[in-house]
Parts: structure tokens; sequence; C-alpha cells
């Protein structure tokens, strides 16, 4: 999160919207539950559903999510958002113990969605906290501690850090829609073929052929939006991957390299330095020191 906070003004004062604003939230949430989960490397979770909506945030370590019959991987900043009744199940790696908190809520709704939903079907239930993990993990940290402690009005301040979680999530979610927003149809075009082949050879000459846009175009309009490369995205999509199999699974950086795009170890090796300023084996000692190189 960003510091918006200037040393050089000794006193500030700020006054909030007219009450008469619309809230975010038209009722504050009941916290039903809450808890988490650390170094248990064994755990995993059956098939279940709530009554209730939860919201799990990953701190530490690797996993998978299974929702709706998608599997989706965990790791620290990843947050997994499920509807009332939602069917899924969770686990950690063996080898990377999965850490989390997790929080049921009811009693809340969002304008536009019924009671109790915290999501449209139409959006992805896991998502990247990205800028704004340490304002989740304190929001979670501090909502867990106040249940676990249950001193005088712990129902009113978990209630409160749960509407703090409620509404991060909603600009998290409101960030992204403002960004696509801003976006042409033709950049998204680009970007969602390049998510969704990045590991696989992947050039300026396939990526025109994929989606009938010549090549000089791509690269001026993505590059003008997007404010990076078509094939700079490209690389810096494969070495994010890499550093997640790094800290996150026992495979051999020769096998990293293959599972990220690259045929040549030799040359990923000289990639991932130029952007990270490390080699993959000192980024896994620093990152994951149990983990083989």
């Amino acid at each position: 999160m960003e510091n918006n906070i200037d040393t050089d003004i000794k006193n500030l004062k700020n006054y909030i919207d007219n009450p008469d604003t619309p809230n975010l939230l038209f009722k504050g949430p009941h916290v039903v539950m809450s808890g988490y989960l650390r170094n248990d490397p064994a755990w995993s979770s059956k098939f279940h559903k709530h009554d209730s909506a939860e919201i799990i945030f990953c701190t530490e370590g690797a996993g998978y999510s299974i929702i709706k019959d998608v599997k989706y991987e965990l790791y620290p900043g990843r947050l997994i958002l499920c509807n009332p009744l939602t069917v899924h199940r969770e686990a950690s790696d063996p080898e990377n113990p999965l850490h989390f908190f997790f929080v049921g809520l009811s009693g809340f709704q969002i304008p536009t969605l019924i009671e109790n939903v915290l999501i449209p079907d139409d959006i992805c239930p896991v998502q990247d906290a990205g800028e704004y993990y340490r304002q989740f993990e304190l929001y979670f940290m501090e909502l867990v501690q106040e249940t676990i402690a249950r001193r005088l009005h712990y129902k009113n301040i978990s209630a409160s850090l749960a509407s703090c979680i409620l509404a991060l999530m909603l600009r998290l979610l409101n960030d992204q829609l403002q960004n696509i927003n801003s976006t042409s149809r033709h950049s998204m075009r680009i970007k969602d073929y390049i998510d969704k082949n990045y590991t696989s050879d992947i050039n300026l000459e396939r990526l025109s052929d994929a989606i009938y846009i010549s090549q000089n175009y791509i690269s001026h309009i993505f590059k003008e939006e997007m404010g990076i490369s078509p094939m700079k995205y490209v690389i810096n999509k494969r070495i994010t991957h890499a550093k997640h199999l790094l800290s996150a699974t026992s495979m051999s950086i020769s096998e990293i390299a293959a599972e990220s795009g690259y045929e040549d170890p030799i040359y990923f090796s000289q990639i991932f330095k130029k952007i990270t300023g490390c080699s993959p084996k000192k980024y896994r000692d620093e990152h994951n020191p149990h983990m083989p190189a």
C-alpha cells in the first residue's frame, strides 16, 4: 500500500463526504466464523459449501483451490471469494505448506447483488491482492485476533474489520474494472492471447496470425495503452511464472525453464537474471532454501 502521508505537513484535517453519500455496502456484515491455517503440510479439505459467504486470504506457501470444477493455484496474496452454497475445496502443497486466514460472513449486501453474495457469476472467484496485500493481511490478522481473544465489544470490532475487508475487496475489483474500461478491445485481445499462451513459442508473427491484427499495429497499440511492449509482457509473464515455480515446487531449473516457455535453460537463466537481478538458483535459495536447485 502506498504511503500517502506527507511528513512535511505538520497539521492536517480531512473532512469525510456528506453522510447522505450512498455507502458501498447497504448493510454491514456479521462474522459467522474466522480462523487460519498454518504449517500443516498434509492439510486438505473435502468438497464442501457454506450457508454464508467465505473469503480466504493466502499469506505463505502454495496449494490449490477447486471451485466449480476449475482448479486455481494458490500462493501468497491470493484471495478466494466464495458465495454462499458454492462447492469448493482447498489443499496445501506438502513441500511448501499453505498459510491462510479465512472469514465467513452473512447479513451484508453489496449494491446490484442479492444479500450475502460477494461477486457476480462472471467475476473470477480467485483474485490477486496486488498492492492491497498488506492491508488485507492487517485486517485479517486483527479480525482473527479479536475473535480469539473475545474481549469487550469484540463482535463490533470484528464486524468493522469485516466491513474493511469487504470494502477493500470492492476497491480491488473496481480497480480492475477501470483498467479494463480504459483499454481498447484490441489491447485486451492481445493481452488475453498472451495470458493463455505465454509458455508456448510466441512471437509477433504468431500473435498477428492468431488475432488478425498487423504486427506493427500490435506493437503500437499495446505499448501505447499498456505501457509495455507485447514481447516484454510475454517475458514478464514467463518470469513471474518461473518465480512461483522456484519458490513453490521442487522442479529442477531445467524443468522450470521448459515450463516457462524456454527450451534452453542457459538462456532462461540469462533472461531471469536480467529481469530479477539474480540467478534462478539464488532466487530459490532466498525464497525457499529447502528446495533443490
